[in-house]
This record gives structure tokens, C-alpha cells and sequence, in this order.
């Protein structure tokens, strides 16, 4: 599944948009469904639906060859080919994969199309392309529920601050940068290091360091961003008999990596202690919202309990689940039964 959310001032990445785009911030649109969907319509110089035909690669943002399927609005023909910007550099612009088909959403010319609008991966059967041929909306959710879920905390912070014995506010209780890990590796003191080796795999993140008796360690957090949902992250440990130069950057930690490691061993696992339930139904004012899709939005939940009015229809329902690593903000998918 491919997603993005764009609102309240960002951009959430996950499930389908690498990191090259995590550099593009974007202003959220009405939090009202219909209305966020009339001012893009409103706002965009052209609409249509389009098939990725090629990408070309290159090292600060390539171009991608679109043949366009249907229009919506703006003048083209279907069948005209464009020429459009891939991702590259975190510049706002769509990581396009070729075979994939695309609602785009332009704002000056037809190929001036970017992240921060509602364009993203479509089927032909998608509900936002439906509105777009007919100009009527699916019903709009008029209730919300709210997911809520507690577990013990697991994560490299938290296992790492103890293993280096360090107090809040200790030099060692935060992860040390490329230069100072190495300073502190050569020092023989405890610190510790976190990272992701390998860019391209957002499953897991990992941490390395010498604990308060000296000893050398690794650590992975996993499934880490591979998950929107919260709750569902361990951590496991690996002693090793050294570390030694990663030869990474300063954007892909950690700076040195663990040599011949032991067995795994699990540290922590949000999963045992997990638990969820679900709460009222509430108004739809309890939830400001920012819509990927029709199907699907980002939304902060208001802290005050909000009842339906007697009687007030209780479908279709927004549901609402915390998000990893954004405990403020909730993934919200809409159930139609």
C-alpha cells in the first residue's frame, strides 16, 4: 500500500515514498473533505490521469515520460506524452515509478506537479477519479472513533541510555554524530551511535556504542518505520567483539559498526505489553483532518470528548489509530458499513 499524508505543515512519508522527498514540507488544505477537494479542484491549472511510460534516472532529479489517459481539467489530449520531474533531492517533486498510473493534480502547466499536492498513485476505479467524471462526492464520514493504545515503551533511545548508565541530562543520554562517536570509540568511554545503515531500508534502525562496563554493542529497532501503527516496535541486542569505522556519513549513521556479533538477544517488545480498544463514537468536530484520499486522512484528535447528537447518524465512521513516532496525530481510514 502507498501512502501519503500531507497537513499540518508537513509531510508524512511512509508506506511507498522514499526519503528523498522527506525535505519537502508542505501546508496542509481544509481539514473539511469536500471543501479540501473544491479548492483543488479550484487551484489547479490542469487535472488528469496519466500512466507512467519511463523514468529516467538522474543524480539530482530525473524525468518521467507520461502518457496522459483522461483529463479533468486544462487543455490536453488524451494521449499527449509529458515530460515530468522525478523525485530527487527531497525538492517536492513525485518519485514516479514507471508502469504505475497517477492522478496528478498541476498548478501552472500541465507538468508542473509536485508532492505537496493531491496528486499520487490512482486505479482506474479510484473514488477521487469517479468524483472528478461525475462531480459527486462518496457520503462524507459523519462520526469518529478513536483508537486507544498503551504499551510499554521499546526503543533504541531508551535501551541505549541504559546500557551507557546514563541520567537524564548526562553528556552520554544522547546519541553521538559521525565525528564525536568515533572520539569517544578511541577514548574507550561509553557513548552510543544510531543510524540507519542502509538508507534504502526503512524497516529498521540501529544503534551501536560500548556500554558503562566498556563492552561493545548493537542494537536494532525493528519494524521502525516499515509501521504507521504504534505499539508494534522491539528492540534486539547483539555484544560484539568490537566496532571498527562504518565509513558512514553524517546522514546515515552510525559511524561505526559492530565486528563478529553474537547471537540476537530481544530486549524489549511493545508487542507483549501491548494494548488497544476503542472508544465512542464521537462528532466529526473531534477530529481535524488533512485527506490523502477519500478513503483515508491524518488527523489530530481533539482531547475533549465530543457525543454524537440523539439520533445523528453513526455511518459512515472515521476510525482513528495513533501513529508511530507522531503519538499527536492519528491514521484515519473510512469504514462505509
Amino acid at each position: 500500500m502507498l501512502i501519503r499524508l500531507a497537513g499540518m505543515g508537513l509531510v508524512l512519508l511512509a508506506w511507498g515514498w522514499p526519503a528523498s522527498s522527506e525535505a519537502c514540507s508542505c501546508e496542509g488544505g481544509s481539514p473539511e473533505l469536500a471543501t479540501n477537494l473544491r479548492e483543488a479542484r479550484q487551484g489547479s491549472a490542469a487535472i488528469y490521469y496519466g500512466r507512467v511510460l519511463s523514468v529516467e534516472e538522474r543524480p539530482f532529479g530525473g524525468k518521467a515520460s507520461v502518457e496522459v489517459l483522461e483529463v479533468f481539467k486544462g487543455k490536453l489530449e488524451v494521449g499527449t506524452k509529458l515530460q515530468l520531474p522525478t523525485g530527487g533531492g527531497g525538492d517536492c517533486s513525485i518519485p514516479f515509478e514507471a508502469g504505475q498510473h497517477y492522478l496528478m493534480y498541476a498548478n501552472d502547466t500541465p507538468e508542473s506537479v509536485w508532492l505537496c499536492s493531491r496528486t499520487r498513485p490512482a486505479s482506474r476505479d479510484d473514488a477521487e477519479l469517479e468524483w472528478l467524471r461525475t462531480g459527486k462526492l462518496p457520503v462524507i464520514p459523519v462520526a469518529v472513533q478513536r483508537e486507544a493504545v498503551t504499551c510499554q515503551p521499546c526503543s533504541l533511545e531508551t535501551v541505549s541510555r541504559t546500557l551507557v548508565g546514563a541520567a537524564a541530562g548526562d553528556a552520554c543520554s544522547v546519541p553521538l554524530r559521525a565525528a564525536p562517536a568515533l572520539a569517544a570509540f578511541r577514548e574507550v568511554r561509553p557513548f552510543w551511535s544510531h543510524g540507519v545503515y542502509d538508507p534504502n531500508n526503512s524497516g529498521q534502525a540501529q544503534a551501536v556504542g560500548l556500554s558503562s562496563t566498556l563492552r561493545a554493542f548493537e542494537l536494532t529497532q525493528t519494524p521502525y518505520r516499515d509501521t504507521l501503527e504504534t505499539c508494534r516496535q522491539r528492540v534486539l541486542r547483539r555484544w560484539c567483539e568490537g566496532l571498527e569505522p562504518s565509513g558512514a556519513d553524517a546522514a546515515h549513521g552510525p559511524a561505526l559498526r559492530c565486528v563478529n556479533p553474537g547471537p540476537e538477544e530481544e530486549v524489549c517488545n511493545e508487542e507483549k505489553s501491548r494494548s488497544a480498544s476503542w472508544g465512542p463514537l464521537q462528532a466529526m468536530s473531534a477530529a481535524s483532518c488533512h485527506w490523502y484520499d477519500l478513503e483515508s486522512s491524518l488527523c489530530k484528535m481533539s482531547q475533549e470528548t465530543k457525543p454524537l447528537a440523539k439520533g445523528a447518524p453513526r455511518a459512515p465512521l472515521l476510525r482513528c489509530s495513533p501513529v508511530f513516532d507522531r503519538r499527536k496525530d492519528h491514521l484515519c481510514h473510512v469504514v462505509r458499513k
